[in-house]
């Protein structure tokens, strides 16, 4: 029969036993923890960083081309798409053009063309829009023949026949998504300049969108100011 002495011991034994195998238990939960926990961050880490290697790389390929001599960038029309180098983010792609006076695109004026058509005909090439108007609106961008009248004439002839082997665009023109898409780069960023010019600013996709909401001089008018909040919501809904 156990004394109490040795009933005592082998309680205290027990305990300090129990005591030991909780600690290791928590021990070893805090190591499992600490290491799970170590893997999400390792592998949040690496997402933020493929994340950001692609913006980089967009933003990499956007900054050569604006570095590039115009020579460079006449050889190509700048087109907005929706997933460049399958990174699902919108940037540039080059495509083949022959425009010897090819702007060298800026972000702002490149995300213009992409909206204005989406907020004019959904995009709709073969969109013809009031008809009831003196002058009709025709193609994706809803150009009429005052707008088209001044992009033949600052593109001139020259121009013209090289990049299009016509003396001037037609308003049945417009219907052509190239030929409209063309027409409303040459007119805005030749607008685009005289703001520059006069404001000593860039111009940005809101001065865009009332350029040409409002023609040369939308940008000051308040007039335009209904278009271009139909313009950042579409930007905002992309």
């Amino acid at each position: 029969m156990l004394t109490d002495k040795t009933a005592s011991a082998i309680r205290i034994a027990f305990n300090c036993l129990a005591v030991f195998l909780a600690t290791i238990a928590v021990v070893w939960g805090c190591n499992t923890w600490r290491q799970k926990l170590a893997e999400k961050e390792a592998a949040l880490q690496a997402q933020h960083q493929a994340a950001w290697e692609q913006v980089m790389q967009h933003e990499a390929a956007h900054r050569w081309l604006l570095s590039q001599k115009r020579e460079v960038v006449q050889r190509y029309v700048l087109a907005w798409d929706t997933n460049v180098m399958g990174s699902g983010l919108k940037g540039w792609r080059l495509i083949p053009g022959t425009d010897p006076d090819a702007p060298v695109m800026s972000y702002a004026l490149g995300l213009a063309l992409d909206v204005i058509p989406q907020v004019e005909s959904g995009g709709n090439s073969n969109a013809v829009g009031d008809t009831h108007l003196v002058h009709a609106a025709y193609g994706a961008y809803q150009i009429r023949q005052p707008y088209l009248d001044d992009v033949n004439r600052i593109a001139g002839t020259n121009r013209m026949r090289t990049v299009w082997a016509v003396d001037s665009l037609s308003i049945k023109d417009m219907l052509d998504e190239q030929k409209a898409y063309w027409a409303a780069t040459v007119y805005l960023d030749h607008y685009g300049e005289k703001y520059r010019q006069q404001t000593g600013h860039e111009p940005t996709v809101e001065v865009y969108a009332r350029i040409h909401n409002g023609g040369p001089d939308g940008w000051r008018e308040t007039v335009t100011n209904d278009y271009v909040a139909k313009v950042l919501r579409v930007i905002g809904e992309q």
